[in-house]
């Protein structure tokens, strides 16, 4: 079939393999293994439109999802929203900078459930449909032991960044209560004098009052600064870590799968192609 439709698009001048521009592109990914340009193969079989268990317990972790996203997004901004201009000789700069680390714990908890839920969803759908065995194939990953710890993980991850979630905001609304009232209309930062002798300006200095100066400590900030960067660095290698542990579950069912299908998949073609030599009428 796959022939037939490739020689009728030739014929009419159609093809979408075969171009230049397509060659060179996926021989461009492929040669640095950016990605791949075969998939799994399409089997319209009706058992994949049938409900089953998997599939109502991957709709209840799309929802979950959603939440995340949510979530996710709402402490990002709280992030950068947050002032940090700490002066940790003030009581207020520890309740600025505790607001701040639990903001970023419930936002590293939001990006590693989303995560682990995104790499099952697709892993898991894609062994669902991966041919007549393939309910057993994603109940096997779905089942395996370091995909359930993650995905367990990522559930309390969730539940627990949302009371978390709250505790920040609390903590961010103290500080910028108090930090609004000792910045009112009332403050005053600072005087200028203008250099005015009988309402006329002049060139020299008549007074001088001085500014206040930079009152943080910029050896504490940037330790501070550090910190936050190391932190995220360090999140970004347990993501790539949790990536890699997926791959490797998924890659380890769907070879075993296929090595156990292989043998009964071999026999019905070789029945189904002998009675069509013979010219015997398998419908009836």
């Amino acid at each position: 079939m796959a022939q037939v439709i490739n020689q009728d698009m030739a014929a009419q001048g159609m093809s979408f393999d075969n171009s230049p521009e397509v060659a060179g592109t996926v021989g461009f990914l492929e040669a640095f293994s950016i990605a791949r340009s075969d998939s799994m193969e399409l089997n319209n079989d009706p058992r994949f439109f049938s409900k089953n268990v998997i599939d109502k317990r991957l709709g209840a972790f799309g929802k979950l999802s959603i939440v995340n996203g949510l979530m996710l997004g709402t402490s990002m901004k709280c992030l950068f929203a947050l002032k940090k201009n700490m002066n940790f000789e003030k009581a207020i700069a520890w309740w600025q900078i505790s607001g701040f680390f639990i903001q970023m714990i419930v936002a590293f908890s939001c990006l590693f459930s989303l995560y682990v839920i995104a790499h099952q969803l697709f892993y898991t759908y894609r062994l669902l449909t991966a041919g007549p065995t393939g309910f057993e194939q994603a109940a096997i990953f779905y089942l395996s032991k370091t995909i359930t710890i993650y995905r367990h993980m990522a559930v309390k991850a969730l539940l627990n960044g949302l009371w978390l979630f709250i505790l920040a905001v609390g903590i961010t609304m103290y500080v910028k209560f108090v930090g609004d009232a000792s910045h009112g209309t009332g403050h005053q930062e600072y005087v200028v004098v203008l250099n005015l002798v009988n309402g006329t300006s002049t060139d020299g200095k008549l007074a001088d009052v001085p500014r206040p100066g930079n009152e943080l400590d910029m050896g504490v900030h940037t330790a501070l600064a550090f910190t936050v960067l190391g932190c995220f660095w360090t999140f970004t290698l347990c993501l790539c870590w949790i990536r890699r542990q997926h791959v490797s579950a998924f890659q380890e069912c769907y070879h075993h799968a296929q090595i156990a299908q292989q043998p009964l998949l071999n026999t019905h073609r070789s029945m189904a192609t002998r009675g069509a030599a013979k010219g015997y009428n398998l419908d009836t």
